[in-house]
């Protein structure tokens, strides 16, 4: 496994986040250690045999319960009603 190992900016709060790519697969994980978001890419099987491409976000949430998604990514609770 060829794997490459730096760190990016976290797409929520802008800190440095570490990302780890594996070559072979073009899997990868980022995680912030700030913040606590983590984006991951990884190839699953399910129980056919057939092989998926899997996405998973984690945003970290705040005490009132709001999903913190960083200045790039509107909030849902932002939209107003009619979503206009």
């Amino acid at each position: 496994m060829t794997q490459m190992l730096d760190t990016i900016n976290c797409s929520v709060c802008g800190h440095e986040a570490q990302r780890d790519h594996n070559l072979d697969t073009n899997e990868i994980t980022i995680a912030c250690d700030r913040c606590g978001f983590c984006a991951e890419t990884e190839i699953v099987t399910d129980t056919t045999g057939r092989k998926f491409w899997l996405e998973t976000l984690r945003f970290p949430i705040d005490e009132g319960g709001r999903v913190l998604r960083g200045p790039r990514v509107g909030q849902l609770s932002d939209v107003p009603a009619g979503g206009n």
